[in-house]
């Protein structure tokens, strides 16, 4: 009891921090830290020139997201800006060239704003300009799906043909034990704003970033895994359950006998 109640005030402890941090925060059972570097080929060319628009996939498995289960076969989204939407209704990325759209993209962070898209995956969110790749790897009960951005990060104040520094990111979900995993051969967001490598499940879902909606952020060579690792009771002992009843037993006899004392 005493693990539970010390695990639970560390949450509370965690969840009135500041969201501006380089790492991670654990929310609602989800546990981030960094893993090996290992940027995978994906061949399966599924959009280019991508300017604030999003695709549509088919998810090639079940996949358990913040506790709801999207099943195989179901539709999903893909944004050019580094976003993986696995509920195809939050397809709404907020529209940063309408001026009555206060959701914008670029003035809010990716997991914590109230008008952030919901079942989503944040591999890195800023304006980008370029190309995704999807490809599922693997054999079936242990396969990944993998999404892969090869963009630029995106001048809108400049000239269209004027480009920034290249971006080669990938975000991957893992069949079975339902994790998922962000790759960066490179990240560089030295124009906007960007939140990196980070999960939001419903509407009310704090979810967690590794970078939260921060200005120069640069990445090169690195590997991040966010698991699900739920905090479960302490279960006692039967032993244990069965001194206790014992003891209280002897505690309430030990109370009656000196009651009857004080009557005589």
């Amino acid at each position: 009891m005493k693990k539970l109640v010390c695990s639970a005030m560390a949450a509370l402890a965690l969840s009135m921090t500041s969201n501006a941090y380089a790492g991670y925060i654990s929310a609602d059972g989800y546990v981030g830290a960094t893993t090996t570097y290992n940027f995978r080929s994906t061949t399966g060319l599924v959009g280019v020139e991508l300017d604030d628009k999003n695709l549509t996939f088919t998810l090639p498995f079940a996949f358990t997201f913040f506790g709801k289960q999207f099943i195989s076969g179901s539709n999903g989204w893909i944004s050019g800006n580094g976003l993986l939407g696995l509920d195809i209704h939050s397809m709404d990325e907020p529209d940063k060239d309408d001026p009555e759209d206060e959701r914008d993209a670029y003035c809010c962070n990716a997991t914590y704003h109230q008008f952030s898209p919901t079942q989503t995956v944040v591999a890195g969110w800023f304006d980008m300009f370029g190309t995704v790749y999807t490809q599922t790897k693997g054999t079936a009960g242990n396969q990944e799906f993998i999404v892969t951005w090869e963009s630029n990060e995106y001048d809108r104040n400049a000239p269209p043909t004027f480009l920034g520094a290249a971006n080669r990111l990938q975000a991957i979900l893992h069949e079975g034990s339902n994790s998922i995993e962000f790759q960066y051969a490179e990240l560089n967001s030295l124009l906007h704003f960007a939140s990196v490598g980070g999960i939001k499940g419903g509407e009310l879902t704090k979810g967690m970033n590794y970078r939260d909606f921060e200005s120069g952020v640069t990445l090169a060579e690195l590997g991040l895994l966010i698991t699900y690792q739920p905090l479960t009771a302490e279960i006692p002992e039967p032993g244990t359950v069965l001194l206790s009843g014992s003891a209280f037993a002897a505690i309430a006899l030990a109370r009656r006998r000196s009651r009857r004392a004080g009557k005589r």
